[in-house]
């Protein structure tokens, strides 16, 4: 395997999310940039006045449109001091993310071990918790951090500033559990790979061209081939590197004897 694969791939699959997040974010999945918005406590409105046109739906300010300081802090006088405030703001907002995603496996399929040790779980599940919203705050201080220190430096808004903050921002996948980084990797390759093909058709095939016609058909094979990944990965007694809650959902849809 590759020395630390996983956060390469985390990171790549960030510059796309990025880029269309602050430049075109109709790009990006709806329900997945309102998380994004919710979870950078920021308003699209600010986010459009700080990177976009302010007139226009152009991804960048028109002639004449001059440069302003990041508007989505706009009551806070630093970037720096912002950045730092919303980073521990942020980790009440990830916890509240991350309690059922650690907790209700449990809950719903062993809840004898809770019977069991109720101490060991509740210390454990709160240092999960405590270390997946490190991470997620991190995460989304930095691509903040990023546009606010670059944009601040050289006082314009390229794309180029999206690929960077995308690229940096993966790198606070180190903070996460090793076991939980393939997972998480794995659920944002999916939104990248879905908002390259947006970007693609949008910018660069015809209306009615093959890209256009032919992306039924990638939306139906990508489902197989995930389909066969999953049941690769349930077949292979070895492999351990599959979370209890998705072994649980593979069991109870498709059986746990073959």
């Amino acid at each position: 395997s590759i020395p630390h694969g996983n956060i390469i791939a985390f990171s790549l699959a960030q510059v796309p999310i990025i880029y269309s997040f602050t430049k075109c974010p109709e790009l990006l999945e709806k329900g997945y940039h309102r998380w994004i918005i919710k979870m950078g406590n920021i308003s699209k409105e600010d986010l459009r006045a700080t990177v976009r046109s302010r007139i226009s739906d152009s991804m960048h300010r028109l002639p004449g449109e001059a440069w302003e300081p990041c508007q989505y802090h706009k009551h806070h006088i630093s970037c720096m001091k912002y950045n730092a405030e919303d980073w521990v703001l942020g980790l009440g907002r990830a916890a509240r993310i991350y309690l059922p995603v650690h907790v209700l496996p449990t809950l719903m399929f062993s809840p004898h071990k809770i019977l069991q040790d109720p101490g060991t779980f509740v210390r454990t599940r709160l240092k999960n918790i405590i270390r997946s919203a490190i991470f997620l705050t991190s995460y989304q201080t930095t691509v903040k951090a990023m546009h606010c220190t670059i944009r601040s430096v050289i006082k314009d808004d390229p794309s180029l500033t999206s690929v960077v903050s995308g690229l940096v921002s993966g790198l606070s996948l180190l903070v996460e559990h090793p076991r939980r980084r393939s997972e998480l990797t794995l659920y944002v390759l999916p939104r990248a790979l879905e908002t390259s093909f947006n970007y693609i058709r949008k910018f660069h095939s015809r209306r009615n061209g093959r890209l256009a016609k032919a992306m039924p058909i990638v939306a139906t094979v990508s489902f197989q081939v995930s389909i066969a990944l999953w049941m690769y990965i349930q077949a292979v007694p070895e492999w351990d590197r599959l979370n209890h809650l998705n072994k649980n959902a593979l069991k109870a849809v498709f059986g746990s004897r073959h």
